[in-house]
């Protein structure tokens, strides 16, 4: 977390607990008294992961946002931006997606995880209805701070494209093509030009 205090010229309070436990929620947070927003990213990501261990991204991305929901409720905290994801889309109806198509059917836990999150919200907010939400629907985010010091250098094996397209232009990586309806002239050795 350096690198958030060097690019913002700010001191960054760094708490560190799992937001699956009401208890260390409460206790973690009950020095800030005057909390305008939240701004919920800790989820987990994987669609790979997430079909291998499906009760782990229910338990974890569903269980920390309703003790964010129940702890802005009880301190009066009107305000959340929520990390949700493309995948919500499933397999889109139609092309390009808008903020207007259908949902359909997730494809993964994580997604179904996402959608269930996205529900929830809007219960949430037509029983409390001073809340704002908004929703922030991810399509492989990518890019970095112009400093250089965040953006996407997965430390294992990543599960999104544009790094594994990343790392095979640098040589680190692996890059598979399947299907036979693409120009041959889009796939080389190396990966996608």
């Amino acid at each position: 977390m350096n690198e958030l205090k060097a690019i913002t010229k700010q001191s960054v309070d760094i708490l560190e607990f799992d937001l699956c436990d009401a208890g260390l929620l409460g206790k973690n947070l009950e020095s800030y008294k005057h909390i305008a927003g939240i701004i919920h990213f800790a989820a987990f990501k994987s669609i790979p992961e997430s079909m291998a261990n499906p009760t782990r991204y229910y338990h974890n991305n569903i269980a920390s946002l309703v003790n964010l929901l129940e702890y802005s409720k009880n301190n009066r905290i009107s305000n959340l931006i929520f990390s949700s994801s493309c995948s919500v889309y499933g397999n889109a109806s139609e092309l390009p997606v808008t903020e207007d198509t259908p949902l359909q059917k997730a494809e993964s836990p994580y997604g179904h995880s996402k959608q269930v999150g996205e529900d929830m919200l809007g219960f949430f907010c037509r029983a409390n209805p001073t809340f704002n939400v908004i929703l922030l629907r991810y399509f492989n985010p990518v890019g970095a701070y112009m400093s250089g010091l965040n953006g996407e250098v997965p430390l294992g094996k990543p599960d999104n494209l544009v790094p594994i397209i990343t790392q095979t232009a640098v040589g680190k990586n692996r890059l598979t093509v399947f299907g036979n309806d693409y120009p041959p002239a889009m796939v080389t050795a190396s990966g996608i030009t």
